[in-house]
């Protein structure tokens, strides 16, 4: 490849760059810079880093910058900053490579930025997110978040110290999708940090408030799981 290869693609079936990470999909279509280089750090990696990127694929849209690393160890992602207006369970599906445990279904609004890094240590700088529940009609969850995540398997997602700021989440979504969550109701909002996977979460340093209608508004802090 010599000092590298730049690529403006202006129109590009997504099948034919699916080839850089078998989590991409491969309907859709878009257009974006592709800058390929050789990786300083790692040998025989090859460097994906893909700019004003504008990708349309299953009920989503994704833009912005992000760069893959293939060829080393594992896999890495950095310089991440997109926005998806919306982003779809159905293309959450396909990164993840096969259904969630859970039947989630809606869309995401809202931006990630991340200095990102091995998918095993992937170092999220500030991601905020609405989700419109297709489950639950009217339900919606906003929320924020920076730390660090395991996204090696997205459907295994590890928290390692992740902040989050939850502003507003309708219970109804959480009961909806596991019918072992408690039979609450109403809104939960607060801050936790979290640290384990996402199938079993267990926190601490939480803040959180709950209130349904014009019930008295109650207050937890503590730890948890």
């Amino acid at each position: 490849i010599g000092t590298g290869l730049i690529v403006r693609l202006m129109s590009v079936a997504l099948a034919d760059i699916a080839w850089i990470s078998n989590s991409l999909p491969t309907t859709g279509s878009g257009r974006t810079i592709l800058d390929i280089t050789m990786s300083d750090r790692i040998p025989y990696a090859l460097v994906y880093a893909l700019s004003g990127m504008d990708a349309r694929s299953q009920a989503s849209r994704v833009r912005g910058q992000m760069t893959w690393i293939v060829g080393g160890a594992v896999t890495e992602l950095r310089d991440v900053d997109l926005e998806g207006t919306p982003v779809d369970f159905a293309l959450l599906e396909r990164f993840n490579t096969q259904p969630f445990p859970y039947p989630f279904r809606g869309q995401i609004t809202g931006r990630v930025r991340a200095r990102g890094g091995p998918l095993n240590r992937w170092m999220v700088d500030d991601a905020q997110a609405t989700f419109r529940d297709a489950n639950v009609a009217g339900a919606i969850t906003r929320g924020r978040g920076r730390g660090e995540l395991d996204i090696l398997q997205p459907s295994l997602t590890v928290f390692r110290g992740f902040d989050m700021v939850l502003d507003s989440m309708d219970l109804r979504t959480p009961q909806f999708l596991n019918v072992d969550f408690p039979r609450v109701n109403g809104m939960l909002a607060g801050t936790a940090r979290l640290d384990s996977i996402w199938t079993d979460v267990r926190f601490d340093e939480a803040d959180f408030r709950h209130w349904d209608g014009d019930s008295p508004e109650s207050r937890f802090r503590g730890r948890g799981r």
